[in-house]
């Protein structure tokens, strides 16, 4: 048998993510909990300009003209040295989150987020956002925060895309080690339909060769072992709303910018919901659906912040407060191995 995981990225295990809804870790959750190694997990690509009005979805929008100032008046880019908001868009927008979130924990922020005045636009890019503006009811000037876009890491595969299980394939922004540190913009899409053709090439291959191979046991009794957790139960707490808390935990500290204070401080929260797992409620078919995603959540949360904690630097997406600059014996990746309800990392 063959199966192939494509799932999509880890970007919403933050509260604050452009990415569809229904992607909730299932394909990090599925593959950590049978042991397959994560690598990468730490880099997580945010865009600066998230839409951060109350009530309203927090879509990117990319306007490329307009001041982006805080709650004194100051224009951001120019602060900072930007040369322009636009290029700060297309080609700096790892520094213009931090320039925002650092602005916020400075207490420089309007009601927690900064504010854009929007200019006449007329290039591509600022014509969607504009017809997005119009469509949601957008006045000028627009409350902007940072919104987590897309995620580095992911799966640790092989060159045929195949995991440690024979037979399991990952396509997509599951993929991890594909972009490095960041990724280019454009490749998103690039990865998706270069990984689907790597897979269909190879499962064709892995069929002709091993089609009467059976699962292994080892496989099958950790099978039994997760299905065990989804038996219906009472429970003090709602998982959706547990879901809800490891993402505001994961966004308020292991976000844009991370210390270790702040990341220990968001491990330890994690743990205590991963050691009250039991005191979650299942009590409909629904709510076994939604307590597969929360546990999904919290695991690949925990390997994002450990991935975040063991790399004692800045590089690409991942910022350090406390590692402001890049650091040549960090030139390493890090795995994340889930076995026996215990992480575990590896620097290769």
């Amino acid at each position: 048998r063959v199966v192939v995981l494509a799932t999509g990225g880890a970007a919403n295990v933050f509260i604050r993510s452009d990415n569809p809804q229904q992607l909730t870790c299932d394909g990090h959750g599925a593959c950590l909990r049978l042991g397959i190694p994560l690598i990468d997990m730490e880099f997580i690509q945010f865009f600066p300009l998230g839409i951060a009005e109350p009530g309203k979805p927090s879509f990117m929008i990319p306007f490329t003209k307009g001041r982006l100032v805080n709650r004194l008046g100051e224009d951001i880019v120019m602060k900072y040295g930007l040369e322009s908001l636009g290029k700060a868009v297309g080609f700096n927008r790892d520094k213009l989150s931090r320039y925002i979130m650092l602005e916020i924990m400075n207490g420089n922020g309007v009601n927690g987020a900064l504010h854009i005045y929007l200019e006449e636009n007329i290039d591509e890019l600022s014509l969607f956002a504009n017809e997005l503006r119009r469509k949601l009811n957008l006045k000028s000037p627009i409350k902007v925060l940072p919104i987590a876009h897309f995620s580095m890491g992911g799966v640790e595969v092989d060159e045929n895309l195949e995991t440690s299980i024979n037979g399991l394939y990952i396509a997509g922004e599951l993929v991890g080690g594909v972009h490095g540190a960041n990724r280019l913009g454009g490749n998103a899409l690039t990865t998706c339909i270069v990984t689907a053709k790597i897979v269909a090439k190879n499962i064709l291959t892995y069929i002709d060769n091993r089609f009467r191979e059976k699962i292994g046991m080892d496989i099958e009794d950790n099978v039994k072992h997760i299905l065990n957790r989804y038996r219906l139960k009472d429970g003090k707490y709602i998982p959706s709303e547990v879901r809800s808390s490891i993402r505001n935990i994961m966004w308020l500290k292991a976000g844009v910018i991370r210390s270790e204070d702040l990341i220990k401080e968001c491990i330890g929260e994690l743990l205590d919901i991963y050691e009250n797992l039991d005191k979650i409620r299942i009590s409909s078919h629904d709510e076994v659906v939604r307590y597969s995603e929360t546990l999904n959540t919290l695991l690949t949360s925990l390997a994002v912040a450990y991935s975040a904690l063991i790399r004692k630097e800045s590089r690409g997406a991942h910022f350090r407060l406390d590692y402001p600059e890049e650091s040549s014996s960090w030139v390493k990746n890090i795995r994340i191995i889930y076995k026996d309800d215990r992480f575990r990392y590896e620097v290769i």
